[in-house]
């Protein structure tokens, strides 16, 4: 996880903003004016490129590869045209998009003389890429699994840096670090006293700040599972299955 969430890209995610599902973005930005089609589109791409990059680079794919395959394949889909074409499925679009990124990933596979799979395309920063080049792929994951386990990160990362934004403590990084550390259970709570007394708190005001951030992590992790089910009734399922995933790493 990233170790300060009021750093990076996340953070100016279109905080506070949760449409139904992503799938209601696609299909809302069918017919939307290009600043709000343009506004899903970037939601959704930012949502997603990084369990694609996992994914193409557990297909063999290295570090530059996988950037730029992830690039074509948004480029492709998150246009108007490339949009229209997308039905609404009673599936997951987390499921949905990496099935569709996989066949297109098949694709370009077969054609030859293509240097660059992507086309060049640039839908997100290079640079943005850059922050996976070292990551970990773990290699003992199928390339679904290590998909899923990115999404759950992914979704992890939004929901802290919309919480650290909602409490207005990134001006306080490494308070509003040592409290999510205790509230979601990174360290023991003996160290309530210890960070009390470094922060000039009692105790007991910590506990119930701890205590209001885990409600309030709760509330926003539930709002954006919300995004990527297609029904309510997943809403339970899926958040089990995110916790799940979490707890693997």
């Amino acid at each position: 996880m990233n170790a300060n969430p009021c750093d990076g890209q996340n953070s100016a995610d279109h905080i506070g903003l949760f449409p139904a599902t992503h799938w209601t973005q696609v299909t809302s930005a069918r017919d939307a004016d290009i600043s709000t089609a343009m506004e899903a589109m970037d939601s959704l791409a930012r949502a997603y490129w990084q369990p694609l990059y996992v994914l193409a680079r557990r297909q063999s794919l290295n570090h530059e590869e996988a950037a730029d395959v992830v690039q074509g394949f948004l480029a492709k889909l998150l246009t108007r045209e490339g949009m229209q074409r997308i039905e609404h499925r009673e599936t997951r679009f987390r499921a949905f998009l990496g099935t569709a990124f996989r066949n297109w990933l098949s694709n370009e596979r077969r054609r030859e003389g293509r240097h660059k799979r992507g086309g060049g395309a640039e839908i997100l920063p290079m640079d943005e890429f850059e922050s996976l080049r070292a990551s970990a792929i773990d290699e003992s994951a199928t390339p679904e699994q290590a998909f899923d386990r990115q999404w759950a990160r992914s979704v992890y990362d939004r929901t802290m840096a919309r919480l650290c934004a909602a409490q207005n403590d990134c001006g306080r990084p490494d308070y509003f670090a040592a409290l999510r550390d205790v509230a979601l259970g990174r360290k023991n709570r003996g160290a309530f006293e210890e960070i009390a007394d470094r922060f000039g708190v009692t105790a007991s005001a910590l506990r119930k700040a701890a205590s209001d951030l885990r409600t309030r992590f709760g509330k926003l992790l539930r709002k954006e599972v919300e995004r990527v089910v297609s029904a309510p009734s997943e809403v339970d399922s899926e958040l089990r299955y995110l916790l799940q995933l979490l707890t693997k790493d």
